[in-house]
């Protein structure tokens, strides 16, 4: 995956959500190019991400799976000890 995404590589890196005691965490690599938004659910239970995008369509490069903003918001349910790798769909 880090081949065919520079932004992994080189991007910056944000943390957009970490909260203590918080087994989920939202990091954010981007570059001039690409945005990837990186979902890690570290608990021992299924959790939901709630996400204010300024995107509307995102795409899971693990599974393929699409989300389509609503009003600006998506939710991504992960399972347990997963995470999610989003990249904006771009047309």
């Amino acid at each position: 995956m880090r081949k065919d995404y520079k932004v992994l590589r080189t991007g910056t890196i944000q943390f957009l959500s970490v909260n203590q005691g918080d087994q989920k965490l939202i990091i954010e690599r981007s570059d001039e190019k690409d945005c990837i938004l990186i979902l890690l659910n570290a608990s021992e239970n299924e959790e939901s991400f709630i996400l204010n995008v300024h995107n509307e369509e995102f795409e899971d490069l693990l599974t393929g799976e699409k989300f389509v903003a609503n009003s600006g918001v998506i939710e991504v349910i992960l399972p347990p000890k997963w995470f999610s790798l989003l990249t904006e769909i771009r047309c």
